[in-house]
Protein backbone atom coordinates (compact mmCIF):
# COMPACT_ATOMS: atom_id res chain seq x y z
CA UNK A 1 0.00 0.00 0.00
CA UNK A 2 1.63 3.32 -1.05
CA UNK A 3 2.37 5.83 1.70
CA UNK A 4 1.35 3.33 4.40
CA UNK A 5 4.42 4.17 6.51
CA UNK A 6 5.34 7.71 7.60
CA UNK A 7 8.20 8.97 9.77
CA UNK A 8 8.54 12.20 11.74
CA UNK A 9 12.24 12.97 12.38
CA UNK A 10 13.58 14.55 15.55
CA UNK A 11 14.44 17.78 13.75
CA UNK A 12 11.64 19.94 12.39
CA UNK A 13 12.60 20.38 8.73
CA UNK A 14 10.09 23.03 7.64
CA UNK A 15 10.25 25.86 5.13
CA UNK A 16 10.66 29.10 7.10
CA UNK A 17 8.76 31.35 4.72
CA UNK A 18 5.68 29.18 4.21
CA UNK A 19 2.59 28.85 6.37
CA UNK A 20 1.40 25.54 7.85
CA UNK A 21 -1.46 25.48 5.35
CA UNK A 22 0.94 25.96 2.42
CA UNK A 23 3.37 23.35 3.73
CA UNK A 24 0.65 20.75 4.23
CA UNK A 25 -0.92 21.48 0.86
CA UNK A 26 2.49 20.87 -0.74
CA UNK A 27 2.95 17.57 1.11
CA UNK A 28 -0.58 16.48 0.20
CA UNK A 29 0.06 17.20 -3.48
CA UNK A 30 3.54 15.63 -3.69
CA UNK A 31 3.17 12.71 -1.28
CA UNK A 32 -0.58 12.14 -1.12
CA UNK A 33 -2.80 9.88 -3.20
CA UNK A 34 -2.11 10.45 -6.89
CA UNK A 35 -5.78 10.09 -7.82
CA UNK A 36 -7.04 12.66 -5.28
CA UNK A 37 -8.53 15.87 -6.62
CA UNK A 38 -7.33 19.30 -5.52
CA UNK A 39 -10.54 19.75 -3.55
CA UNK A 40 -10.00 16.44 -1.74
CA UNK A 41 -6.40 17.36 -0.90
CA UNK A 42 -7.37 20.76 0.50
CA UNK A 43 -10.18 19.18 2.50
CA UNK A 44 -7.69 16.69 3.96
CA UNK A 45 -5.29 19.52 4.84
CA UNK A 46 -8.06 21.41 6.64
CA UNK A 47 -9.08 18.26 8.54
CA UNK A 48 -5.50 17.56 9.67
CA UNK A 49 -4.98 21.17 10.75
CA UNK A 50 -8.15 21.00 12.85
CA UNK A 51 -7.28 17.59 14.32
CA UNK A 52 -3.86 18.83 15.46
CA UNK A 53 -5.15 22.14 16.81
CA UNK A 54 -3.23 24.34 14.39
CA UNK A 55 -6.12 26.47 13.14
CA UNK A 56 -4.94 29.62 14.93
CA UNK A 57 -1.50 29.47 13.26
CA UNK A 58 -2.50 27.93 9.92
CA UNK A 59 -1.67 31.12 8.01
CA UNK A 60 1.35 32.28 10.03
CA UNK A 61 4.75 31.99 8.40
CA UNK A 62 6.72 29.32 10.24
CA UNK A 63 9.62 31.54 11.33
CA UNK A 64 7.82 34.85 11.51
CA UNK A 65 8.85 36.70 14.70
CA UNK A 66 6.50 35.93 17.59
CA UNK A 67 6.61 39.60 18.59
CA UNK A 68 4.79 40.46 15.39
CA UNK A 69 1.99 38.05 16.21
CA UNK A 70 3.17 35.28 13.89
CA UNK A 71 5.43 32.26 13.96
CA UNK A 72 4.94 28.94 15.70
CA UNK A 73 5.95 27.70 19.15
CA UNK A 74 8.10 24.61 19.68
CA UNK A 75 5.05 22.46 20.34
CA UNK A 76 3.27 23.82 17.28
CA UNK A 77 6.32 23.07 15.11
CA UNK A 78 6.31 19.48 16.35
CA UNK A 79 2.62 19.12 15.59
CA UNK A 80 3.17 20.59 12.13
CA UNK A 81 5.91 18.02 11.47
CA UNK A 82 3.46 15.28 12.45
CA UNK A 83 0.81 16.87 10.25
CA UNK A 84 3.17 16.65 7.25
CA UNK A 85 3.13 12.87 7.71
CA UNK A 86 -0.58 12.56 8.45
CA UNK A 87 -1.61 14.09 5.12
CA UNK A 88 -0.13 10.96 3.50
CA UNK A 89 -2.78 8.90 5.35
CA UNK A 90 -0.30 6.45 6.93
CA UNK A 91 -1.23 3.22 8.64
CA UNK A 92 2.03 3.29 10.62
CA UNK A 93 3.58 6.47 12.02
CA UNK A 94 7.09 6.56 13.44
CA UNK A 95 8.38 9.54 15.44
CA UNK A 96 11.90 10.12 16.75
CA UNK A 97 12.23 11.90 20.12
CA UNK A 98 8.90 13.54 19.51
CA UNK A 99 8.75 15.26 22.92
CA UNK A 100 12.42 16.28 23.20
CA UNK A 101 12.99 19.99 23.70
CA UNK A 102 9.38 20.70 24.67
CA UNK A 103 8.12 21.97 27.99
CA UNK A 104 6.11 19.58 30.18
CA UNK A 105 2.73 20.85 29.01
CA UNK A 106 3.60 20.70 25.29
CA UNK A 107 5.12 17.23 25.68
CA UNK A 108 1.97 15.92 27.36
CA UNK A 109 -0.24 17.52 24.72
CA UNK A 110 1.76 15.80 21.98
CA UNK A 111 1.69 12.43 23.75
CA UNK A 112 -2.09 12.63 24.12
CA UNK A 113 -2.35 13.53 20.44
CA UNK A 114 -0.37 10.41 19.51
CA UNK A 115 -2.69 8.39 21.74
CA UNK A 116 -5.72 9.74 19.88
CA UNK A 117 -4.10 8.89 16.55
CA UNK A 118 -3.56 5.31 17.70
CA UNK A 119 -7.20 5.09 18.77
CA UNK A 120 -8.14 6.26 15.28
CA UNK A 121 -6.42 3.22 13.76
CA UNK A 122 -2.85 4.43 13.14
CA UNK A 123 -0.07 2.28 14.58
CA UNK A 124 2.22 4.76 16.38
CA UNK A 125 5.83 3.92 17.25
CA UNK A 126 7.96 6.63 18.80
CA UNK A 127 11.12 7.24 20.79
CA UNK A 128 10.81 9.25 24.01
CA UNK A 129 13.31 10.20 26.71
CA UNK A 130 12.49 10.94 30.35
CA UNK A 131 8.70 10.72 30.01
CA UNK A 132 6.75 12.13 32.94
CA UNK A 133 4.09 9.88 34.48
CA UNK A 134 1.26 11.32 32.39
CA UNK A 135 3.27 11.04 29.15
CA UNK A 136 4.14 7.39 29.83
CA UNK A 137 0.46 6.66 30.52
CA UNK A 138 -0.39 7.72 26.95
CA UNK A 139 1.43 4.67 25.55
CA UNK A 140 0.10 1.11 25.50
CA UNK A 141 3.35 -0.84 25.12
CA UNK A 142 6.95 -0.09 26.08
CA UNK A 143 10.29 -1.22 24.67
CA UNK A 144 13.02 -0.30 27.15
CA UNK A 145 16.55 -0.22 25.73
CA UNK A 146 19.89 -0.19 27.51
CA UNK A 147 22.54 2.42 26.60
CA UNK A 148 24.07 -0.29 24.40
CA UNK A 149 20.91 -0.82 22.37
CA UNK A 150 19.95 -4.08 24.07
CA UNK A 151 16.24 -4.68 24.77
CA UNK A 152 15.62 -4.87 28.52
CA UNK A 153 11.82 -4.96 28.57
CA UNK A 154 9.08 -5.34 25.99
CA UNK A 155 5.47 -5.50 27.01
CA UNK A 156 2.39 -3.65 28.21
CA UNK A 157 3.19 -0.37 29.92
CA UNK A 158 1.23 -1.48 32.99
CA UNK A 159 3.74 -4.33 33.56
CA UNK A 160 6.85 -2.12 33.59
CA UNK A 161 6.62 -1.57 37.35
CA UNK A 162 6.23 -5.32 37.91
CA UNK A 163 9.30 -5.95 35.79
CA UNK A 164 11.44 -3.56 37.82
CA UNK A 165 10.18 -4.68 41.24
CA UNK A 166 9.67 -8.43 40.74
CA UNK A 167 12.18 -9.35 38.03
CA UNK A 168 15.01 -7.04 39.02
CA UNK A 169 14.26 -6.86 42.73
CA UNK A 170 14.32 -3.06 42.89
CA UNK A 171 12.29 -1.35 45.60
CA UNK A 172 10.25 1.43 44.01
CA UNK A 173 8.31 3.94 46.10
CA UNK A 174 4.73 4.45 44.94
CA UNK A 175 5.42 8.15 44.35
CA UNK A 176 8.35 7.47 41.98
CA UNK A 177 8.04 7.74 38.22
CA UNK A 178 8.64 4.15 37.09
CA UNK A 179 10.07 5.38 33.78
CA UNK A 180 12.83 7.28 35.60
CA UNK A 181 13.61 4.28 37.81
CA UNK A 182 13.71 1.86 34.87
CA UNK A 183 16.04 4.11 32.87
CA UNK A 184 18.33 4.53 35.89
CA UNK A 185 18.46 0.77 36.42
CA UNK A 186 19.29 -0.23 32.85
CA UNK A 187 21.88 2.57 32.68
CA UNK A 188 23.60 1.28 35.81
CA UNK A 189 22.84 4.49 37.69
CA UNK A 190 20.48 3.16 40.36
CA UNK A 191 22.51 2.37 43.49
CA UNK A 192 19.93 -0.18 44.61
CA UNK A 193 20.39 -2.22 41.45
CA UNK A 194 21.72 -5.69 42.41
CA UNK A 195 24.03 -5.83 39.39
CA UNK A 196 25.06 -2.70 37.54
CA UNK A 197 24.35 -2.91 33.81
CA UNK A 198 23.05 -6.47 33.96
CA UNK A 199 23.23 -8.07 30.48
CA UNK A 200 19.98 -9.10 28.82
CA UNK A 201 20.69 -12.78 29.57
CA UNK A 202 20.91 -12.03 33.29
CA UNK A 203 17.64 -10.12 33.19
CA UNK A 204 15.95 -13.00 31.36
CA UNK A 205 17.34 -15.58 33.79
CA UNK A 206 16.02 -13.59 36.70
CA UNK A 207 12.60 -13.37 35.05
CA UNK A 208 12.47 -17.13 34.55
CA UNK A 209 13.76 -17.83 38.06
CA UNK A 210 11.11 -15.62 39.67
CA UNK A 211 8.29 -16.87 37.44
CA UNK A 212 7.76 -13.42 35.97
CA UNK A 213 6.71 -13.40 32.33
CA UNK A 214 6.57 -9.68 31.66
CA UNK A 215 9.94 -9.83 29.89
CA UNK A 216 11.40 -12.81 28.06
CA UNK A 217 14.53 -12.82 25.97
CA UNK A 218 12.78 -14.45 23.01
CA UNK A 219 10.00 -11.85 23.19
CA UNK A 220 12.48 -8.97 23.26
CA UNK A 221 14.38 -10.33 20.29
CA UNK A 222 11.38 -10.74 17.98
Amino acid sequence: MPHSVAFCPQRDDLHDDLTPFQILALHARVRGAADASDAERLSLVSDVIAALGLQHVAHNRVRQPRASGGGLSGGELRRLSLACELVTRPTLLGADEVTSGLDASAALSLALLLNRLSRAGILVVCVVHQPRVEVLAAFDRVLLLTPYGQPAFLGPRALLRRYVTHCLGITVHSSCNIADVALDVVSGVATSCPEDRMPITAWSQRCRATGCHCCRERDCRR
